[in-house]
């Protein structure tokens, strides 16, 4: 019985080693959202979580005196190059500036796929 005990632990620790090991880092936030704009001359991207298709044309100005969405941020040390409108990434970042829209300083990020 105490060999069934001790595979038992084994197999639970294993499972919570790897479990920790899909996380980026636990000393990070992360924002989930749609490219909406792309400042090129301050290098930074407007990022808004859960942004409906529909309002992805629609002037910035607008959607975000809409008030329709709640997490909207300037994000900034990124390339803007390297994105376009639309696409969805998440952010990964430490603290942000609680504006509307706020400011945060990415970390790392992560392009998401159109599947």
């Amino acid at each position: 019985m105490k060999k069934y005990k001790w595979i038992l632990l084994i197999c639970c620790f294993i499972v919570l080693l790897l479990s920790a090991c899909k996380n980026f880092d636990s000393r990070y936030q992360q924002l989930q959202g749609v490219v909406k704009e792309i400042d090129h001359k301050n290098n930074k991207i407007l990022v808004i979580a859960g942004l409906e298709e529909k309002d992805i044309k629609k002037d910035t100005q607008v959607v975000i005196e809409s008030v329709d969405y709640t997490e909207i941020y300037w994000v900034s040390n990124i390339d803007p190059s390297d994105f376009t409108v639309g696409e969805e990434i998440i952010v990964y970042y430490e603290t942000a500036e609680t504006s509307y829209p706020g400011k945060i300083t990415s970390k790392k990020y992560e392009k998401l796929d159109e599947n």
